[in-house]
């Protein structure tokens, strides 16, 4: 019997302003709406962070 394995995504988020940092590790999650709702989530935080620097 062959060997199932799992095939989980891997989405990158890449972030730029004012300079470019780049996401080399990346997240697994299961389904690009998980994902969207995970960037929305960290744009939102460094949002944030924007509006109290």
């Amino acid at each position: 019997m062959p060997i199932r394995r799992e095939f989980v995504p891997r989405y990158f988020f890449h972030v730029t302003h004012k300079r470019r940092e780049l996401d080399r590790e990346g997240y697994e999650l299961p389904d690009e709406h998980a994902a969207w709702k995970e960037a929305t989530v960290t744009a939102g935080h460094i949002l944030q962070g924007l509006h109290e620097s």
